[in-house]
Protein backbone atom coordinates (compact mmCIF):
# COMPACT_ATOMS: atom_id res chain seq x y z
CA UNK A 1 0.00 0.00 0.00
CA UNK A 2 1.30 3.42 -0.96
CA UNK A 3 1.25 6.33 1.46
CA UNK A 4 0.66 9.81 0.27
CA UNK A 5 3.29 12.40 0.95
CA UNK A 6 2.23 16.00 1.32
CA UNK A 7 4.51 18.49 -0.27
CA UNK A 8 5.91 21.24 1.86
CA UNK A 9 5.64 23.84 -0.88
CA UNK A 10 3.74 27.10 -0.37
CA UNK A 11 3.62 29.78 2.27
CA UNK A 12 2.77 29.45 5.90
CA UNK A 13 0.09 31.58 7.49
CA UNK A 14 2.71 33.70 9.28
CA UNK A 15 4.59 34.42 6.03
CA UNK A 16 1.38 35.45 4.30
CA UNK A 17 0.39 37.77 7.17
CA UNK A 18 3.84 39.42 7.18
CA UNK A 19 3.67 40.04 3.42
CA UNK A 20 0.17 41.53 3.71
CA UNK A 21 1.17 43.81 6.61
CA UNK A 22 4.20 45.12 4.68
CA UNK A 23 1.96 45.89 1.69
CA UNK A 24 -0.56 47.69 3.91
CA UNK A 25 2.19 49.86 5.45
CA UNK A 26 3.60 50.78 2.03
CA UNK A 27 0.12 51.64 0.77
CA UNK A 28 -0.45 53.89 3.78
CA UNK A 29 2.78 55.77 3.14
CA UNK A 30 1.84 56.27 -0.51
CA UNK A 31 -1.61 57.62 0.39
CA UNK A 32 -0.12 60.18 2.81
CA UNK A 33 2.55 61.19 0.29
CA UNK A 34 -0.07 61.56 -2.44
CA UNK A 35 -2.19 63.87 -0.25
CA UNK A 36 0.74 66.20 0.49
CA UNK A 37 1.68 66.27 -3.19
CA UNK A 38 -1.91 67.11 -4.09
CA UNK A 39 -1.89 70.03 -1.62
CA UNK A 40 1.40 71.28 -3.04
CA UNK A 41 0.02 71.21 -6.58
CA UNK A 42 -3.12 73.11 -5.52
CA UNK A 43 -1.01 75.71 -3.70
CA UNK A 44 1.29 76.24 -6.69
CA UNK A 45 -1.71 76.59 -9.01
CA UNK A 46 -3.31 79.25 -6.79
CA UNK A 47 0.01 81.08 -6.47
CA UNK A 48 0.33 81.14 -10.27
CA UNK A 49 -3.23 82.47 -10.66
CA UNK A 50 -2.55 85.30 -8.20
CA UNK A 51 0.70 86.20 -9.99
CA UNK A 52 -1.23 86.15 -13.27
CA UNK A 53 -3.76 88.64 -11.90
CA UNK A 54 -1.00 91.03 -10.84
CA UNK A 55 0.73 90.68 -14.21
CA UNK A 56 -2.54 91.32 -16.05
CA UNK A 57 -3.11 94.51 -14.05
CA UNK A 58 0.40 95.75 -14.96
CA UNK A 59 -0.15 94.86 -18.60
CA UNK A 60 -3.54 96.62 -18.74
CA UNK A 61 -1.99 99.74 -17.19
CA UNK A 62 0.59 99.87 -19.96
CA UNK A 63 -2.04 99.24 -22.64
CA UNK A 64 -4.20 102.01 -21.19
CA UNK A 65 -1.42 104.52 -21.67
CA UNK A 66 -0.81 103.42 -25.26
CA UNK A 67 -4.48 103.24 -26.27
CA UNK A 68 -5.59 106.41 -24.49
CA UNK A 69 -8.64 104.86 -22.79
CA UNK A 70 -9.76 106.91 -19.80
CA UNK A 71 -8.58 105.12 -16.67
CA UNK A 72 -6.23 106.18 -13.93
CA UNK A 73 -4.78 102.69 -13.81
CA UNK A 74 -5.45 99.03 -13.17
CA UNK A 75 -4.94 97.08 -10.00
CA UNK A 76 -5.90 94.18 -7.81
CA UNK A 77 -8.05 94.23 -4.71
CA UNK A 78 -7.46 91.49 -2.13
CA UNK A 79 -10.63 90.63 -0.21
CA UNK A 80 -9.47 88.43 2.65
CA UNK A 81 -12.97 88.09 4.13
CA UNK A 82 -14.46 86.81 0.84
CA UNK A 83 -11.29 84.82 -0.02
CA UNK A 84 -11.16 86.45 -3.43
CA UNK A 85 -9.05 88.70 -5.64
CA UNK A 86 -10.52 91.36 -7.94
CA UNK A 87 -8.89 92.89 -10.99
CA UNK A 88 -10.18 96.45 -11.26
CA UNK A 89 -9.91 99.60 -13.35
CA UNK A 90 -9.56 102.79 -11.33
CA UNK A 91 -12.08 105.20 -12.82
CA UNK A 92 -12.13 108.88 -12.00
CA UNK A 93 -13.17 112.12 -13.64
CA UNK A 94 -9.65 113.42 -13.06
CA UNK A 95 -6.54 111.37 -12.43
CA UNK A 96 -5.16 110.60 -9.99
CA UNK A 97 -8.21 108.74 -8.77
CA UNK A 98 -8.86 107.26 -5.35
CA UNK A 99 -6.23 104.55 -6.06
CA UNK A 100 -8.42 101.72 -4.74
CA UNK A 101 -11.33 99.48 -5.62
CA UNK A 102 -14.58 101.19 -4.68
CA UNK A 103 -17.48 99.38 -6.34
CA UNK A 104 -18.50 96.89 -9.02
CA UNK A 105 -18.43 99.55 -11.77
CA UNK A 106 -14.62 99.24 -11.64
CA UNK A 107 -14.67 95.43 -11.86
CA UNK A 108 -12.74 93.87 -14.76
CA UNK A 109 -12.37 90.30 -13.51
CA UNK A 110 -12.58 88.43 -10.23
CA UNK A 111 -11.18 85.22 -8.89
CA UNK A 112 -12.55 83.17 -6.00
CA UNK A 113 -9.99 80.94 -4.31
CA UNK A 114 -11.09 77.31 -3.84
CA UNK A 115 -12.33 76.12 -0.47
CA UNK A 116 -9.06 74.23 0.18
CA UNK A 117 -6.95 77.43 0.10
CA UNK A 118 -7.47 80.72 1.93
CA UNK A 119 -5.77 84.09 2.15
CA UNK A 120 -3.96 83.76 5.48
CA UNK A 121 -2.72 87.35 5.55
CA UNK A 122 -2.40 90.36 3.31
CA UNK A 123 -0.41 93.50 4.09
CA UNK A 124 -2.37 95.32 1.38
CA UNK A 125 -5.96 95.64 0.28
CA UNK A 126 -5.22 97.25 -3.09
CA UNK A 127 -2.28 97.64 -5.43
CA UNK A 128 -2.69 100.00 -8.38
CA UNK A 129 -0.49 100.29 -11.46
CA UNK A 130 -0.63 103.83 -12.87
CA UNK A 131 0.61 104.41 -16.43
CA UNK A 132 2.98 105.25 -18.06
CA UNK A 133 5.82 103.72 -15.96
CA UNK A 134 3.69 102.10 -14.35
CA UNK A 135 3.89 103.62 -10.88
CA UNK A 136 2.82 101.29 -8.09
CA UNK A 137 0.50 102.57 -5.35
CA UNK A 138 -0.39 100.41 -2.34
CA UNK A 139 -3.37 100.77 -0.04
CA UNK A 140 -2.47 101.13 2.80
CA UNK A 141 0.63 103.12 1.81
CA UNK A 142 3.84 101.06 1.99
CA UNK A 143 6.94 100.13 -0.02
CA UNK A 144 5.82 96.61 -0.81
CA UNK A 145 2.81 94.38 -0.28
CA UNK A 146 2.62 90.71 0.60
CA UNK A 147 -0.24 88.24 0.23
CA UNK A 148 0.10 84.87 1.97
CA UNK A 149 -1.93 81.85 0.84
CA UNK A 150 -2.36 78.79 3.06
CA UNK A 151 -4.12 75.45 2.87
CA UNK A 152 -7.00 74.99 5.29
CA UNK A 153 -5.02 72.36 7.18
CA UNK A 154 -2.17 74.85 7.57
CA UNK A 155 0.28 72.36 6.15
CA UNK A 156 1.37 74.44 3.15
CA UNK A 157 1.92 78.16 2.78
CA UNK A 158 3.21 80.48 0.06
CA UNK A 159 3.69 84.23 -0.18
CA UNK A 160 3.59 86.63 -3.10
CA UNK A 161 5.36 89.98 -2.64
CA UNK A 162 4.92 92.98 -4.92
CA UNK A 163 7.56 95.70 -4.69
CA UNK A 164 7.05 99.41 -5.30
CA UNK A 165 8.78 98.87 -8.66
CA UNK A 166 6.16 96.29 -9.66
CA UNK A 167 8.45 93.28 -9.24
CA UNK A 168 6.68 90.10 -8.13
CA UNK A 169 8.55 87.60 -5.95
CA UNK A 170 7.40 84.39 -4.30
CA UNK A 171 8.42 82.44 -1.24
Amino acid sequence: MKTRQFSQRGFTLVETLVAISVLVMLSGVMVVYNRSSEQEIVMLREQAKLISFVSRAKSFALQTYLSGTPACGYGIHVDQAQNSVILFRDLAAKCPGDNKYTDSSELVDSYQLPATVHIASASLTDVLFVPPDPDVIFTPSQNQGTVTLQTLSGGMETSITISNAGQITTR
